[in-house]
């Protein structure tokens, strides 16, 4: 398959109608960063939206890597700065060891780093930044203690404003792992003998021209190692300015072009519109509906610590928090309790996918996401609906005080709401619509019963055709109108299901759906699945 652009001539007639311009191959040239300065200076001087929140306009981070000399012989440090310092931060994938900052070498280090020790990417890093005339960087592997614990507490809370107040973010996009760096001259084919130039007619009856050529496979400007790691999630969307070292360009990204709706710059190749698998933070017109699409888009990307799930979405919890009334709970928030506790694991439609183990460390209590390790949605909800559960309290320890975002050890929350007893089985061959191997058996006079499992269970995984009683908790309550002239509708029920435990306590093991048609034209029946049931208080771990 050939791609075509259009020549750098502004001039050519075809330049107006071919976005895409040649691919700068010397990703670390003079006129690279030429263009980067240019689009850096322009955002400074006249970007209002991208000028630092005043809440965090005085932040200085607690360390730096400090640029003391540069090439040939670079020669660079850790400091505590003294005052504020304009600093650029690093987003980039780990993708394994490195030399990382530790309680035994933070005291040499502030003396001076060890060059040849740094991975590739800290390095080029490093370079660009000195380029760009910036004598300080923050680096995550560098700048937090890495075997202190409260350290590292301390730091990740900050997360939002180590970002937030960053001059700039160099993001190392087109780099899998820290060793590879990002550098590296770009190569826009893998078959030379079959890039030519073409004569093409435009659609004002002009003649310009064009170069076809085959490009390398995979090179989808969407499709960048950075992407796919949870991390970035928040560095991206915490930062004003993102600089994006991407396989087949570099592309600048701000506040001011997202408000707008702006493509951002690029120096090459095509600037169509790349879109995350979430929406931008829309704090304040849409803060929960931002949260729960900020779930489904960090929980397609992967972890290499699987504990680091409620840690790498802290610093957007932290700025959505702001708008969000009440507490956070483990992921979940008290003002749309009800609401939150509705998340599935695995995606609509994705029929293939299977459930993961449960893990065995703990993450987080059973009622929130951030304990399982799939990928976790939430369903829209319709015109109609109404909630029946009551939250007493929550009862909650976290990891460190001071982080209240941040990591858990332990949490119980205590709900007050309608329970009816039921059987759920595990049938692995079981995959449909609703179902995802599991069958649930809740002794319905009408209507259907449909589960969903958030993991799967140690005992599920060597019995296959086991089933277990569980409790099912009636949650939400809803219609939703079909589309039809006529009217007509589902009624439906959703909650958790919940299994008890000797301490008779209940964790979480996933949650149904309780549904009944309504054909055109007949009134959509009223939910009767719960009301001949008692109130229960339960505590759920």
């Amino acid at each position: 398959m050939l791609d075509r652009i259009a020549k750098e001539n502004a001039d050519d007639p075809a330049a107006r109608y071919i976005n895409a311009r040649p691919i700068n191959t010397q990703t670390s040239s003079e006129e690279t960063f030429k263009v980067a300065r240019k689009w850096l200076r322009a955002c400074l001087d006249s970007h209002e939206d991208c000028r630092r929140d005043e809440s965090i306009a005085g932040f200085t981070p607690t360390r730096v890597v400090e640029i003391l000399d540069t090439a040939p012989s670079w020669r660079v440090r850790i400091c505590r700065p003294a005052a504020q310092v304009d600093y650029v931060a690093l987003s980039y994938c780990w993708g394994g060891p490195q030399t990382m900052l530790t309680t035994t070498t933070e005291q040499a280090w502030n003396t001076s780093l060890p060059w040849d020790a740094l991975s590739q990417t800290i390095q080029d890093s490093i370079y660009v930044s000195a380029r760009l005339g910036f004598r300080y960087l923050w680096i995550d592997a560098l700048c937090i203690v890495q075997d202190d614990l409260t350290d590292k507490m301390g730091e990740i809370a900050a997360m939002t404003h180590v970002y937030g107040a960053a001059a700039l973010t160099i993001a190392a996009s087109s780099a899998s792992t820290a060793k590879e760096g990002f550098l590296q001259n770009r190569k826009f084919t893998d078959f030379p003998n079959q890039v030519f130039a073409l004569a093409i007619r435009c659609p004002d009856g002009q003649v310009g021209s064009v170069t076809m050529f085959r490009p390398p496979p995979n090179t989808h400007l969407s499709a960048e190692p950075l992407d796919g790691r949870g991390w970035t999630l928040q560095e991206r969307h915490l930062s004003n300015r993102f600089l994006d070292f991407k396989t087949l360009q570099l592309r600048w990204s701000c506040n001011t072009m997202l408000l707008k709706e702006e493509q951002g710059y690029v120096d090459g190749w095509d600037n169509e519109d790349i879109a995350d698998a979430i929406a931008q933070v829309d704090a304040v017109y849409d803060a929960m509906g931002t949260w729960m699409r900020m779930i489904y888009g960090y929980t397609l990307r992967n972890l290499t610590v699987a504990t680091d799930r409620i840690l790498a979405i802290s610093g957007i919890a932290d700025v959505l928090g702001q708008w969000i009334e009440g507490e956070y709970w483990a992921g979940l928030w008290e003002s749309n309790l009800p609401l939150c506790l509705m998340w599935q694991s695995t995606p609509s439609g994705s029929e293939s996918t299977a459930l993961s183990p449960r893990p065995t460390e703990y993450q987080g209590p059973s009622w929130s996401w951030v304990s399982v390790n799939t990928i976790v949605h939430y369903e829209p909800l319709p015109a109609i609906f109404e909630t029946c559960v009551e939250a007493l309290g929550c009862d909650i320890e976290l990891v460190a005080k001071s982080a209240k975002y941040g990591a858990v050890k332990k949490a119980q929350l205590c709900l007050r709401g309608r329970t009816r007893r039921a059987v759920l089985r595990y049938c692995p061959d079981v995959v449909s619509q609703y179902e995802r191997k599991f069958k649930l058996d809740a002794g319905l006079v009408e209507g259907n019963a449909y589960a969903r499992g958030d993991a799967l269970e140690a005992e599920f995984a060597s019995h296959s055709s086991l089933a277990i009683k569980v409790l099912l908790l009636e949650v939400v309550r809803k219609v939703r109108m079909l589309n039809s002239a006529k009217g007509g509708g589902e009624a439906i029920s959703e909650g958790l299901i919940l299994r008890q435990l000797p301490s008779q306590q209940y964790s979480r093991v996933g949650a149904f759906a309780f549904y009944t048609d309504a054909k055109p034209g007949q009134e959509v029946p009223q939910n009767i699945w719960f009301n001949e049931c008692d109130e229960e208080v339960l505590r759920l771990i």
